[in-house]
């Protein structure tokens, strides 16, 4: 008698279930920055109900990813292994923006982006243009992107002849777009209405060294090489122009920081398009034997890209690591929620110390230049007016009467940041003005405490007159 045995449910291949695990390497770091929040007891009310649905993005991400690039490289199971193990060991530049606290962008760029790829590349247009709606509706900045991503790859098919392609391509997303504009216009409309009034366009261009600093040397020197090699084939092209349609975007004045992080996955993409060149290159001498060299170089490069992907996820998933917190206003932070009561409200810069309302229990004052008030509501702008002129003239007692009105008995300033964290230009002079201030020298204010590095300083202050009186 032959006993039968049941089909279990992993992949017999073993590059298949390879690729599983380096997928889930993301999810693992994603893991451990929620923990380590959670465990410190900062924002836990709001992490709670967001790690769930963030550590299944982070899941989903690679998966979905894996299978764009088993479509795009073809090949076989190793080959997908190796794509997606690079993507995977890159995926700090998304954990990056999950760090800020961007979760619509995981969602859209690290999900609905590769997925709607995976779409194309399968010839499934109605779907694909079903995706690309989606990406609309869960995050405008990878709205902006998936559209220069479209425009790339109808270049591509233009440039490899695939007229019937681009005609299918194009038709099928034009009457998707228009018949879901035409049931919620007003989804459409809050795209255009910031571009019309002025709000989404007040971000300039960063320095091109910066790409190098946001990406690493590494990333970026190894996709670059990726994708002039992969630029060399018609199939692989779409990777520079990719890369290209991001990089005309990012030139723009939407967010340009924001979208030379994204730059990231096209340089994984070309990283990986780089390590099966050279893994093609040992085993074809002509003669049936490997290539030293080639095999020394794909070493190197492997080794020099997993190190760098490894240290910088493990580096992004550290809450202390948050790109616009430093450890000094950590400290800082923590010693104002130690030693103030929860009714006495603080006034800050939203510029200088954007996450201060994160790690304190009290009611936030964050204040912005005038410049960028412009595009508050009338009343927020107001608001703000008041309290920037009553901080800028705060020895008249009229101004400590007006932070008595809301409030705020606390007030924080930083030093701006230091490179290669990105600014807007009227930010910089703003955080300067308020951080020259003396307040100090006022008897109506008291420096309670000070947080020094070589980086920065963070000053504490409380108010304790009202007016001419002691509060």
């Amino acid at each position: 008698m032959t006993i039968s045995r049941r089909r279990g449910w992993l992949p017999k291949n073993p590059w298949v279930l390879a690729s599983l695990v380096l997928a889930l390497v993301p999810a693992a770091f994603t893991i451990a920055m929620f923990s380590a929040l959670l465990v410190a007891g900062s924002g836990a009310d709001l992490l709670a109900v967001m790690q769930v649905f963030v550590v299944a993005l982070a899941i989903l991400s690679p998966l979905v990813m894996w299978r764009f690039l088993r479509r795009f490289f073809g090949g076989g199971p190793r080959d997908g292994f190796i794509a997606v193990a690079l993507f995977s060991l890159n995926w700090f530049i998304l954990l990056k923006t999950l760090r800020d606290g961007s979760y619509g962008e995981i969602l859209a760029a690290g999900v609905l982006l590769p997925l709607w790829l995976s779409f194309l590349w399968d010839r499934r247009e109605i779907l694909a243009a079903g995706t690309l709606f989606g990406i609309v509706l869960a995050h405008n900045l990878t709205a902006l992107l998936a559209f220069g991503c479209f425009a790339a790859l109808l270049v591509d098919l233009i440039l490899r002849r695939k007229w019937t392609r681009v005609r299918r391509i194009f038709l099928s997303h034009a009457v998707v777009l228009a018949i879901t504009a035409a049931l919620v216009w007003p989804v459409y409309a809050s795209y255009f209405f910031p571009v019309t009034t002025g709000v989404a366009g007040g971000f300039p261009p960063i320095d091109p060294i910066t790409y190098v600093v946001i990406l690493t040397p590494i990333l970026f020197v190894l996709g670059a090489l990726g994708a002039g090699l992969l630029a060399r084939v018609p199939r692989g092209r779409f990777v520079v122009l990719w890369i290209t349609a991001y990089v005309v975007t990012s030139r723009t004045s939407f967010a340009s920081e924001r979208i030379a992080r994204e730059l990231g996955v096209p340089f994984a993409v070309g990283t990986a398009g780089f390590v099966l060149w050279l893994s093609r290159r040992v085993r074809q001498d002509g003669r049936g034997r490997t290539r030293p060299w080639a095999g020394a170089t794909l070493a190197a490069v492997v080794v020099l890209a997993a190190t760098n992907g490894v240290l910088l996820l493990a580096a992004n998933s550290d809450p202390v690591t948050l790109e616009y917190v430093e450890p000094y206003q950590l400290a800082a932070y923590r010693w104002l929620a130690a030693n103030s009561n929860d009714s006495e409200a603080v006034l800050g810069l939203a510029a200088g110390d954007p996450y201060l309302y994160y790690f304190v229990s009290n009611d936030v004052f964050q204040v912005v230049n005038l410049e960028q008030a412009q595009r508050l509501s009338a009343p927020d702008r107001d608001l703000n007016g008041a309290l920037v002129a009553a901080l800028m003239n705060y020895t008249n007692a009229s101004s400590r009467l007006v932070f008595s009105a809301h409030g705020i008995r606390w007030i924080v300033l930083s030093t701006p940041f230091l490179p290669p964290r990105w600014l807007a230009p009227e930010d910089g002079p703003f955080i300067a003005q308020a951080w020259n201030l003396t307040l100090e020298s006022d008897p109506g204010y008291v420096l309670r405490h000070v947080e020094m590095a070589p980086g920065g300083t963070t000053r504490i202050l409380q108010i304790v007159t009202v007016g001419g009186a002691t509060a």
